[in-house]
């Protein structure tokens, strides 16, 4: 066996983390089944039905929801594992002695991408005998069976790869997870827009538009169950493959890329590293500003900005400094601004020339904002002490004068203003799309545009205290980021899914869901009168607010606990 593959399994089975992913994964999914079976008993107690009938049905349904669910999951979860294997090890100083060693750099990078996959297949082996049920209640085939659980082994493979390659070619673990989750990301929402994509232009480019809809995982999921859905095969890629499933395509598409990236994680841990470099805009009182390779270069926004709080400061600028980075991180960044930037440009032109699509534009833009403020304050928090406690900075800053509500109040005050921060370019853009509310203009009035901020800002809040509180338990970064996803998944997708389907009850889960929150401040315009509607949706959407400040009050206070019970645990030791 490769020593790199049994070191790791050791590792990670000496504590108790891999048993409560294993029981945070399955027992979501048990649940959820529980649910649908007891729906389908009651529809059928209700109704009068056929009980055969009717659980065939719920079975079905159950089942392709959990399918798709399964794998944006691992699209998530997968990389998390991977993710800070090799980078983890080159900023804890471990790689060079693994690097002396006989093994060469590609069975260091087999044995860490084998080992996470192990512990990805043992935590699907465990979800089987609850996926199981389903075929109890009827309505799925093996063969659907086994293909959606190929689709997701596939998947979280070729997520687990671009977690290694990242690393790989990284300095530091936090930032081969932010490449990482910023790759995953970019290709879910590009793969998404150009699927199905009606691309009035040359045959080439309709046939890379298609091939890059057919890299998408979710949509090859439905396919599965249903050709007829939006799992078909692209239109644009149809008389090329023929009949051929999408699942299938997407799964060769897949493989494809995971023999690419591992020649490339291969080359980077061959490759040496050179002395970090930083850039900085360094003032001297000869020359002026100048440039210097040994500090760090700060935005311009950042210089004015002063705090009384030193743990803020130093948070806030570093969210704003700059890194010497790899050619080939340098290329992605640069060609996904430039990509972002022309879809801005094309939004500001269409807002002012087009006054019938500011409607259609803010929200769209309130939605994505949306998702990725809730993604990063959450993976910004998560970092807040882990990362601390990796780099052997917490104790320093505990025995400081400081205390522990000064270095929570600093931790979380730095991802919120980060995130306002960054939005500024947007607001040019927003303004645009607001109306008065009293004429018969297209957009956003200004009731919607303060509960959409009031929704963006307590998401904010609430999944930054939610990412600290893993943060204060969790010693590792990656760790902590990976029980953060998880515990998003669970309350924005599986939970609502079994609790009715995102029905409009009056339950905790579906009360701080921000994106339902969001869709009710959509539908408080009335299209026929244009008149604003002050009723039961206006009262959840303030509703779902207070109850994400209450959350990310309750998470704080429990991570600041968690805080001062291992100060006063040192103190007496």
């Amino acid at each position: 066996m490769n020593p790199i593959i049994e070191r790791e399994l050791r590792a990670r089975w000496r504590g108790l983390k891999a048993f409560g992913l294993l029981l945070a994964y399955a027992a979501p999914l048990a649940f959820a089944v529980a649910v649908a079976y007891h729906g389908a008993a009651q529809w059928r107690g209700d109704l009068g039905v056929d009980f055969a009938r009717d659980t065939a049905r719920a079975g079905h349904k159950v089942f392709r929801e959990l399918a798709w669910m399964q794998i944006l999951a691992w699209m998530l979860f997968a990389p998390t594992l991977t993710a800070t294997t090799i980078a983890g090890e080159r900023e804890r100083g471990l790689l060079e002695s693994l690097q002396l060693s006989p093994l060469g750099a590609g069975q260091i990078v087999r044995g860490k991408l084998l080992s996470a996959l192990l512990f990805v297949g043992l935590m699907v082996i465990a979800s089987l005998p609850v996926l199981a049920i389903c075929f109890l209640l009827g309505g799925v085939s093996p063969a659907e069976f086994c293909q959606s659980l190929a689709l997701s082994l596939v998947t979280a493979t070729t997520c687990a790869t671009i977690g290694i390659a990242c690393s790989a070619w990284s300095r530091r673990g936090g930032t081969a997870l932010r490449v990482t989750f910023v790759c995953i990301l970019t290709w879910g929402i590009l793969s998404a827009i150009a699927y199905n994509w009606g691309f009035n232009s040359s045959t080439i480019q309709r046939i890379l538009l298609g091939i890059l809809g057919a890299t998408n995982p979710v949509s090859a999921s439905f396919s599965i169950f249903d050709a007829r859905l939006t799992g078909a095969m692209p239109a644009s890629l149809a008389p090329y493959f023929f009949n051929t499933p999408l699942w299938l395509v997407n799964i060769a598409l897949q493989l494809v890329a995971i023999a690419l990236m591992l020649p490339l994680a291969t080359r980077a841990l061959r490759r040496p590293f050179g002395d970090e470099r930083w850039i900085e805009m360094k003032s001297t009182p000869e020359k002026g500003r100048t440039f210097s390779k040994t500090n760090v270069w700060e935005l311009p926004l950042m210089l004015p900005l002063r705090f009384e709080n030193p743990v803020l400061l130093r948070e806030l600028r570093g969210k704003f400094r700059m890194r010497v980075v790899p050619p080939w991180i340098l290329i992605f960044e640069g060609v996904l601004g430039l990509a972002v930037a022309g879809f801005y440009l094309w939004a500001l032109r269409t807002a002012w020339t087009q006054p019938d699509s500011r409607g259609t534009i803010w929200w769209v833009l309130a939605f994505i904002g949306l998702l990725i403020v809730m993604i990063a304050s959450a993976m910004m928090g998560a970092s807040g002490v882990s990362r601390e406690r990796e780099a052997g900075t917490w104790q320093g800053l505990v025995l400081s004068l400081l205390t522990e509500r000064e270095i929570l109040r600093g931790k979380i005050g730095a991802p919120l203003l980060a995130c306002a921060l960054f939005s500024l370019p947007l607001w040019p853009l927003l303004s645009i799309c607001i109306h008065d509310g009293r004429k018969f203009e297209t957009g956003a009035s200004p009731l919607q545009v303060l509960l959409t901020f009031g929704i963006l800002a307590a998401t904010a809040w609430c999944y930054t205290a939610l990412g600290l509180f893993f943060s204060s338990l969790c010693a590792r970064s990656a760790v902590a980021s990976g029980w953060t996803l998880a515990a998003m998944l669970i309350f924005n997708l599986l939970l609502p899914m079994t609790l009715g389907g995102y029905r409009t009850d009056d339950t905790l889960v579906l009360s701080a869901h921000p994106f339902l929150a969001l869709v009710r401040v959509l539908s408080l315009h009335d299209n026929a009168s244009r008149t604003i509607w002050m009723g039961e949706n206006l009262v959840r959407a303030l509703g779902c607010i207070v109850v994400l400040v209450v959350l990310g009050c309750v998470f704080l206070g429990l991570a600041a606990e968690r805080l001062q019970g291992r100060a006063r645990d040192r103190d007496d030791t």
